[in-house]
C-alpha cells in the first residue's frame, strides 16, 4: 500500500519540516480541478517537445517536454502514443545517465508505468531495472535515491516474480541501508516486505515492533507502521481497534490525507467449461489500493480461463477526501471502452479510509486514473503472445507528480 509518498519519506532524516499549512478554507470555496490536471494541452506540449529536438536542447529538457507530451497523451487515451514518445526519448537520450542520472531514470519510470498500463509486464520490468542502472551511473552509492529505486525494483519483483524474490529484494535493501547509518530507510523496506508478502497471520506482531520505535529519526517508518496497523485492524473487521489506533494519531502533524485502507475488491473473469464448453463467470482476483494481489478462489483453473477484451478500457475518477477522512462525492470524470469491470473498484473507492483532519480541505481533491489491463503470456502450442485471463486494475494519480513520480 502506498501510504506516503516515497521521496518525502526517503529524504534525509536531517531535512528541515515542512512549514504548518494556513487555515483551511471552507470546501465549498475550493471547486473541484477539472480534469485536465498537468496543465497545458496536447497540442502545446507535442509543439514544446518538437520545438526542443529542433534546436536540440539539452538531455534535461528533452526529458521534460518529453514526460509533459507522454503525460498528456496518457491523459488523452493515447497510450500507445505516449510509450512512443518515451522509446523515442530514451533512444535519444539513455546514453546520458552518467550525466543527468535522475532526467534519464524519470524516462525509465515512466515508460515502465505506460508499459504496466498497457499490460507489456517485461518491458515494465526492465524500464524498471533500467531506472536504478540510470541513478548508479550519476549518483553517489550513498545517495538516498538509489534506495528509493531499489524499493520500486523490489515492488516490481513482487508483482512479476513473487513473494519470495521480493522478500530477498527488501532484506537486501534494509541490510545495505543499516550499514549506511539509514536504519528509516531499512525499516521502510522491511515493512513493505511484511505488508505485501508475508502471510497476513504473520504481519500484525511485526508492523508493532516497528511502531514502537521512539526514535526520532524513524517518524515516517513509524508513522507507515502505525498506517499499517489500523489498515490491519480494518481489515479483520475489528473496528474498535482500528478506532483507537486513529486516536492515537492524533497527535501527529499530518497536513495532507493519507490513505489507511480500502476495501478488497474481486474482478470478474470468465472460464470455459471443459465439459460443456460455456462460459462460466467467477472471482478470482483480489486488489488492495495501489498494491494488486492476486488470490484464486473457488475451484477455477488458470488454464482455462478466457481472455477478455483489454483495450482502450479506462476511467478517471474524481473524488473528495472529507475531513472525517472519508470519500465524498465520488464520480466518474471520463472514460474509455466498456466500463462494466469498474463496478467493484468504485465500491472499493468509496469505502476508502483517510487520515482524518482539517488540512483535508487543503488538497483534498483526488484525480486518479484505473486501467483495466492484463499482461501476455504464449499461446498454448505457439510462440505467438496473447493476453493472459489476469485480470488487473493500473493506478495513476492524475493530480500528483504523473509519470515521474516515485511508486
Amino acid at each position: 500500500m502506498k501510504l506516503l509518498v516515497l521521496a518525502a519519506m526517503l529524504a534525509p532524516a536531517s531535512a528541515p519540516a515542512a512549514a504548518p499549512p494556513p487555515p483551511a478554507p471552507a470546501r465549498a470555496e475550493a471547486p473541484a480541478p477539472a480534469i485536465v490536471v498537468r496543465g497545458e494541452r496536447m497540442e502545446e506540449t507535442g509543439a514544446a517537445l518538437r520545438a526542443c529536438i529542433a534546436r536540440r536542447c539539452p538531455t534535461d529538457e528533452d526529458v521534460d517536454a518529453s514526460l509533459a507530451y507522454a503525460e498528456s497523451q496518457l491523459e488523452g487515451g493515447l497510450y500507445h502514443e505516449a510509450r512512443t514518445t518515451l522509446l523515442r526519448s530514451l533512444d535519444r537520450n539513455k546514453k546520458q545517465a552518467k550525466r543527468y542520472p535522475v532526467p534519464v531514470s524519470d524516462l525509465y519510470r515512466a515508460n515502465g508505468k505506460v508499459a504496466a498500463h498497457l499490460g507489456l509486464d517485461r518491458d515494465y520490468f526492465t524500464s524498471t531495472l533500467s531506472m536504478l542502472r540510470a541513478l548508479k551511473a550519476g549518483l553517489p552509492p550513498d545517495d538516498y535515491r538509489l534506495f528509493g529505486a531499489r524499493m520500486e525494483v523490489a515492488a516490481a519483483m513482487g508483482r512479476l516474480r513473487g513473494h519470495e524474490a521480493a522478500r530477498n529484494a527488501y532484506a537486501e535493501l534494509a541490510k545495505d541501508a543499516r550499514q549506511q547509518g539509514r536504519p528509516d530507510i531499512a525499516a521502510m523496506a522491511e515493512l513493505r516486505s511484511i505488508l505485501n508478502h508475508y502471510p497476513p497471520y504473520a504481519r500484525a506482531p511485526l508492523i508493532r515492533e516497528i511502531a514502537r520505535s521512539q526514535d526520532p529519526a524513524m517518524r515516517a517508518a513509524v508513522l507507515e507502521a502505525r498506517l499499517a496497523l489500523i489498515n490491519v485492524a480494518r481489515a479483520s473487521g475489528d473496528k474498535e481497534q482500528a478506532a483507537l489506533l486513529m486516536r492515537e494519531l492524533s497527535g501527529l502533524k499530518i497536513n495532507r490525507p493519507v490513505l489507511i485502507y480500502a476495501p478488497p475488491f474481486e474482478m470478474t473473469v470468465r472460464e470455459l467449461d471443459p465439459e460443456t464448453n460455456v462460459t462460466n463467470a467467477g472471482y478470482t482476483m483480489e486488489i488492495g489500493s495501489h498494491v494488486t494481489r492476486l488470490a484464486t478462489s473457488g475451484s477455477f483453473s488458470e488454464t482455462r480461463r478466457v481472455a477478455g477484451n483489454f483495450d482502450d478500457k479506462w476511467i478517471d475518477v474524481g473524488f473528495w477526501v472529507t475531513r472525517e477522512g472519508k470519500v465524498g462525492e465520488l464520480k466518474v470524470l471520463r472514460h474509455d471502452g466498456d466500463t462494466s469491470w469498474a463496478g467493484p473498484l468504485l465500491q472499493s473507492i468509496q469505502g476508502r479510509l483517510y487520515t482524518p483532519g482539517n488540512g483535508n480541505a487543503l488538497d483534498s481533491y483526488r484525480v486518479e486514473r484505473y486501467t483495466y489491463t492484463a499482461g501476455y503470456g504464449p499461446e498454448t502450442g505457439s510462440h505467438m503472445q496473447q493476453r493472459t485471463p489476469k485480470a488487473r486494475v493500473e493506478y495513476l494519480d492524475l493530480a500528483g507528480d504523473g509519470l515521474a513520480a516515485p511508486e
